[in-house]
């Protein structure tokens, strides 16, 4: 057995809509935070930059925060545009990267990405210095009250954009990744009685006989692993099918189960300093 259970952070976007389904459930446990920013060029280069020199990764810090639903990324229009004709051409050049594979690369990134179309191209501004291809991402910045702008260029505070840097994006990962402990046991802590699912009842049944042998800790672990089943449909099948297969030898993970729920205290305990960084990094 593993010392150190795993949860994948993308569990908190299933986790946010069963709340939301669940609207008492989601006054008990509270609502998963998110942040609304903006993607400007040279962060998204940045980011596929990062791709390319480490392709053994499945994906960027942004990409797990977009897909854990902490944090969601809007753009202009203007960006893919900026990206194709001019971001991508240059970097590619720069970096002796075959334009073409930065271009796919992108195709697929961009699909996380919410895109806003009234902003499709660069406006003239009052400030002389400024780039007028910086405009639309504090436009649409402003008009979505969105928490900041995730770039490097200077111009977007002179044009009175707040800017985000990669370190609001790594702790912002922190945050969904230590969340996607906690708020899971959170949920298994309320749930109990509530679910009316089929895939419950069956769960229930099954391991009904052990259950009642175990203390109540126990019990309330397995409450918890139903949970995981439930919000995470795509899973049961497979959870199911380990449960029926392995019945009363769930007994001797009784230890492993009590090492998941110290671990979630703890992972709750990083969420907050997690959150901590968060605001430090979108104030300063």
């Amino acid at each position: 057995m593993l010392d150190r259970p795993f949860i994948d952070s993308s569990m908190l976007a299933n986790l946010r809509v069963f709340l939301k389904t669940y609207p008492e459930l989601q006054q008990m446990t509270g609502e998963v935070a998110r942040f609304c920013v903006v993607l400007d060029a040279n962060a998204a280069v940045s980011d596929l930059l990062h791709k390319h020199s480490k392709p053994h990764l499945p994906q960027t810090a942004l990409e797990e925060c977009i897909k854990s639903s902490v944090i969601e990324v809007y753009a202009p229009t203007w960006l893919d545009r900026e990206m194709t004709e001019s971001a991508i051409p240059q970097v590619a050049k720069q970096k002796n990267i075959p334009e073409a594979v930065l271009q796919r690369s992108w195709d697929d990134y961009k699909k996380g990405i919410v895109w806003d179309e009234r902003f499709a191209a660069p406006e003239a501004t009052s400030e002389g210095a400024v780039d007028p291809k910086d405009v639309p991402y504090v436009a649409l910045a402003e008009c979505i009250s969105a928490d900041g702008i995730l770039t490097s260029d200077k111009d977007i505070d002179r044009l009175g954009g707040n800017t985000l840097t990669l370190r609001f994006v790594i702790s912002a990962r922190s945050y969904a990744r230590a969340s996607s402990y906690h708020v899971t046991i959170q949920v298994g802590g309320t749930v109990i009685g509530v679910l009316t699912l089929s895939a419950m009842y069956q769960l229930v049944t099954t391991i009904y006989s052990l259950a009642s042998r175990l203390p109540g800790w126990a019990r309330f672990a397995l409450f918890v692993a139903a949970v995981v089943v439930a919000v995470h449909p795509t899973s049961r099948e497979k959870v199911l099918s380990f449960l029926l297969s392995w019945g009363s030898a769930l007994a001797s993970m009784v230890p492993e189960i009590e090492k998941l729920i110290v671990l979630a205290s703890e992972k709750q305990v990083e969420a907050q300093e997690a959150m901590c960084e968060i605001k430090q990094w979108a104030e300063s």
